[in-house]
């Protein structure tokens, strides 16, 4: 699957996103899937320090959660 972003606006979590398909094919579960929307977003926004010569290597662990909506074509 081949998507572009269809861009929102965020408040203090990631976006809202959806997607639309650009090409769908194969034969597995998403084969049908013309469009995915990421919605109920909170957390996943990266952290307020930037990355410098002190943090290389660290490791930012950020909680994040969403829900996942999936829309496939209808079958004739």
């Amino acid at each position: 699957m081949v998507a572009k972003v269809v861009p929102r606006d965020a408040d203090d979590a990631i976006p809202w996103l959806l997607l639309h398909t650009r090409t769908t094919g194969g034969s597995g579960r998403l084969a049908g899937i013309t469009s995915v929307q990421r919605i109920r977003t909170h957390g996943g926004t990266a952290p307020a320090e930037s990355c410098n010569e002190a943090t290389i290597g660290r490791i930012a662990r950020v909680p994040y959660s969403a829900d996942y909506i999936f829309f496939e074509r209808e079958q004739s």
